[in-house]
């Protein structure tokens, strides 16, 4: 995980950092309590002082945030909390790749039948922006739904084409031919 702020590139290290911006980040600013993020870290068993632990999850990920914010006036993300909750505030001018790729998927949703061509670039922005995933490497129950991003079912629908289901076929018929691309892009 890394940010780019007028090309100077900052990496956050450590698994548990990295896992706990991505929880925040996909939650768009809702606040999440320091339970489900520790749940999130400790799935199996929490230490007798996991607070602690959190904590100290949290001071790396808002040192690498400060990092962002430069002598120009740049404003940085901030991990807030309030109470026993954390939430990612990001200022209009930054761009979080997840968000984005979220947006994109929209874009793509809405112009898949009524431009197939602009479909097609929105989805792949989707793809090219989450790479390998948002945690390669990390299997955790609260990160499955976006294991299989929809970008690829997207790209896949607007590049090889929809077909509406013939009279008497069953509602998903108008995808079977787009079952090779899909099996594709999951592989």
């Amino acid at each position: 995980m890394r940010a780019d702020v007028d090309g100077v590139v900052t990496t956050l290290a450590g698994a548990q950092p990295r896992m706990v911006l991505v929880h925040t980040a996909l939650e768009r600013g809702r606040p999440v309590p320091a339970d489900e993020l520790a749940e999130a870290l400790w799935p199996e068993r929490r230490a007798p002082h996991w607070e602690g632990a959190l904590r100290g999850v949290v001071a790396k990920i808002r040192s690498f945030l400060a990092a962002m914010a430069h002598d120009g006036g740049a404003s940085a993300p901030v991990l807030d909390n309030v109470g026993k909750t954390y939430r990612l505030l990001c200022p209009d001018d930054v761009v979080v790749d997840v968000w984005r790729a979220i947006e994109a998927v929209g874009e793509a949703e809405a112009a898949i039948e009524s431009d197939p061509a602009r479909a097609v670039g929105a989805a792949s922005e989707a793809m090219d922006l989450l790479g390998p995933g948002l945690l390669p490497g990390v299997d955790a129950a609260w990160l499955e739904p976006w294991v299989r991003f929809d970008a690829g079912y997207y790209l896949a629908i607007a590049r090889d084409g929809y077909h509406p289901p013939a009279a008497g076929e069953g509602p998903n018929a108008g995808f079977l031919p787009l079952l090779p691309a899909l099996i594709a892009l999951a592989a």
